[in-house]
């Protein structure tokens, strides 16, 4: 579950945005109203911040690539990050990075990548 959830680009994080026009495209103008309580936040680029279970990001997403942002790390990657911190990872974390993905996914802009010291893209 969490593969499906950490590769669906629309549900990796805990918002997901979604373009206004698209909206109104799609379900029709008065949507916007309609979807107040899931609106996270917006943008001046037309970009709507939705909850990311919203029906319209969804929707947006639904014939986006699946997959992880970034591949999982090996086991010793993991090992040599776990060297660099001076701590082993607990075993829960050490198989989300090795079994779903290098980061990119999780709340609040994702888990850190182990290999690149990177969040989401771009950041």
């Amino acid at each position: 579950m969490l593969c499906n959830r950490a590769w669906d680009p629309g549900r990796r994080f805990d918002t997901a945005p979604v373009p206004r026009s698209w909206i109104e495209e799609h379900f029709g103008p008065e949507r916007l109203e309609h979807i107040r309580s899931q609106t996270v936040g917006s943008s001046s680029n037309g970009m709507i911040v939705l909850k990311s279970q919203a029906e319209e990001v969804a929707a947006y997403f639904a014939d986006a690539p699946r997959g992880p942002l970034s591949p999982p790390v090996t086991p010793p990657g993991v090992e040599a990050a776990e060297g660099i911190i001076g701590r082993p990872l607990p075993t829960l974390l050490r198989r989300i990075y090795t079994e779903v993905g290098d980061g990119g996914f999780g709340p609040d802009g994702g888990l850190a990548s182990l290999t690149g010291g990177r969040r989401a893209p771009g950041t």
